[in-house]
């Protein structure tokens, strides 16, 4: 799912309504240039019971 030039909180936003349509065992691919995105997302799948399998900053 492409959230880049989002700004928060619109990335969970958009992210949860996806996450909404996958079926179970289901894997979503977030790219995001919020920079808070990262602690959010973070602290978000812990609060829903998700799995974070993998979490980059890239820098440009």
């Amino acid at each position: 799912m492409d959230a880049k030039g989002l700004a928060c909180p619109m990335p969970i936003v958009k992210a949860k309504k996806e996450m909404d349509s996958l079926a179970p065992g289901q894997i979503m691919k977030l790219q995001t240039t919020d920079k808070g995105s990262m602690k959010d997302f973070q602290a978000w799948v812990n609060q829903t019971g998700h799995e974070l399998m993998e979490a980059r900053a890239i820098r440009v």
